[in-house]
């Protein structure tokens, strides 16, 4: 089996990163590929100097971030 990984960016005006996406993961289970592809990624915003403001996970929420400085 082959692993082919897939990354993907999206920008906003800025050139910082308002998106991310990294595809073709295969999970490891008993001493092996199992075959199930995954993926992950986030959608970021960021303060008006370019700070990173949040980062939403695309698959669990409990990884979603917001900065304060």
């Amino acid at each position: 089996m082959a692993n082919s990984v897939q990354v993907d960016l999206s920008y906003n005006l800025r050139m910082q990163i308002g998106q991310y996406q990294v595809s073709g993961f295969h999970q490891w289970a008993n001493g092996g590929y199992n075959g199930a592809a995954y993926s992950m990624g986030a959608t970021m915003s960021y303060y008006n100097d370019g700070r990173t403001n949040t980062a939403f996970d695309f698959n669990d929420s409990k990884f979603d971030r917001k900065y304060d400085f």
